[in-house]
């Protein structure tokens, strides 16, 4: 039986920022773990524009959505619980 791999990364990076990779693009978005569960409160503000050499790419609504959701599934196989603040 083979595994599809999701078209995505996601990366916990230190206690304050998660890497979200799609093929060539990545961005990084804010991020902060809740004091005494296994959460962490990932910031919408701060999803605002791919990494160079794709800066000037927009970030439009539909994106963000899809790289939220998609961030939530990753984080949810790991049992982290996560809310989009």
């Amino acid at each position: 039986m083979f595994f599809k791999k999701p078209p995505f990364r996601v990366k916990l990076k230190g206690r304050s920022q998660i890497e979200y990779i799609e093929g060539d693009k990545y961005l990084e978005i804010e991020s902060e773990f809740l004091v005494g569960d296994a959460g962490i409160v990932i910031y919408s503000r701060s999803l605002r524009t791919w990494k160079p050499p794709y800066d000037k790419e927009p970030l439009i609504e539909i994106d963000k959505e899809r790289i939220k959701q998609n961030i939530l599934i990753d984080l949810k196989k790991h049992k982290i619980h996560a809310e989009w603040e």
